[in-house]
């Protein structure tokens, strides 16, 4: 069972930062011209107000998992890296893209791998298929069958691209000298 999921967002322009009887939280606004304050743990305490790093969002979600009137409060904050490399190693930046797969490397280097585009195999199918569709008889063993190849392949369009992004960015890590994407 999937269960609900809900989530609210603000933006940087939207929040502000106080403290209240020792206690920091996000003050944000609401729908109805109210505000609500989201406390923050001690962990985004230390990293936000002590550090002064500066919140470019802030998320509250709930799950269905948790329990009535628990939230999960996420933020994005700015975070300078350290001017030299804990690890003498190679560094790469790696996007991997809907496109192509640029990576730039910490010695000035970038090279781009183009990406497999499975909706150019998979959508030509799929167009193939769906006339066919048209034409059963709605309800019948034929359009079932055409129905059900016609699933099958959307699911593998949506898994083809995620799993050679996986794939690639497991061979970048094990084989290239990476360390982390």
């Amino acid at each position: 069972q999937i269960g609900d999921f809900q989530t609210l967002s603000w933006s940087s322009s939207a929040l502000k930062l106080a403290e209240e009887n020792g206690v920091w939280s996000f003050v944000v606004p609401t729908m109805h011209g109210k505000r609500i304050r989201l406390p923050l743990d001690e962990y985004l305490v230390r990293e936000i107000v002590v550090k002064m790093r500066p919140v470019a969002q802030v998320t509250l979600s709930r799950h269905s998992d948790l329990a009535e009137g628990e939230f999960t409060l996420s933020a994005v904050y700015q975070y300078d890296k350290p001017a030299v490399a804990e690890n003498p190693r190679i560094v790469r930046a790696i996007d991997l893209g809907a496109g192509d797969i640029a990576i730039c490397d910490s010695n000035g280097d970038a090279s781009v791998i183009p990406a497999r585009r499975p909706d150019k195999f998979w959508m030509d199918r799929i167009r193939e298929v769906e006339p066919r569709i048209k034409s059963a008889v709605k309800g019948s063993r034929r359009w079932k069958k055409r129905s059900r190849a016609r699933r099958m392949m959307h699911g593998k369009h949506r898994y083809q691209k995620t799993d050679y992004q996986r794939k690639l960015a497991h061979t970048l890590v094990t084989t290239g000298g990476v360390e982390a994407i």
